[in-house]
């Protein structure tokens, strides 16, 4: 399971004060992000691919999902994070932040719309060196050894937004 290091904290200080009814941690690791918003949030959900997550402690408000992404998420959320593994492969140093060619964080992005309330922002923690480029407004950065990170909030596209619509349509 990964644990907190600067990405983290990062996105801790980008969540910190922010509030609403619903928001979603995506690949919530060690959950920090996801305690943090259960601070201001009444339910959240703290989502991940590894099992491990449902033996750790949770606040009363957190809802735990094991999910290969939005594959168990059911709803909409007023704020949806993701901190994605972000570095580019082989990454022998920690195997846990390699995305590959960035194909998951594509993914995240192809599915984000159709679970985000109307007006509802999405945040997501990329390196210089990420594969994938990932457009919208920085919130939060930090130099850190050999890259920078970076909290961008994404605005899904009105193509996906238009397409997440019709799919909730009865």
């Amino acid at each position: 399971m990964y644990g907190p290091r600067e990405d983290s904290f990062l996105m801790v200080r980008a969540v910190q004060g922010r509030r609403g009814k619903r928001a979603l941690d995506m690949g919530t690791g060690s959950g920090i992000v996801a305690r943090e918003l259960a601070k201001g949030f009444r339910e959240v959900w703290a989502v991940d691919i590894n099992p491990a997550v449902r033996g750790l402690d949770w606040p009363e408000n957190v809802r735990v999902v094991v999910s290969d992404l939005f594959e168990r998420v059911e709803g909409r959320f007023d704020l949806i994070v993701f901190n994605p593994p972000y570095l580019p492969c082989p990454y022998e140093e920690d195997p846990e932040l390699c995305c590959g060619d960035g194909e998951i964080i594509r993914r995240f992005l192809r599915e984000v719309g159709k679970h985000l309330e109307e007006g509802g922002k999405v945040l997501v923690l990329v390196s210089t060196l990420t594969p994938v480029r990932v457009e919208g407004k920085v919130v939060a950065g930090e130099k850190v050894a050999f890259e920078e990170l970076r909290v961008i909030e994404v605005r899904p596209s009105p193509e996906a937004r238009a397409r997440a619509s019709r799919a909730s349509s009865p």
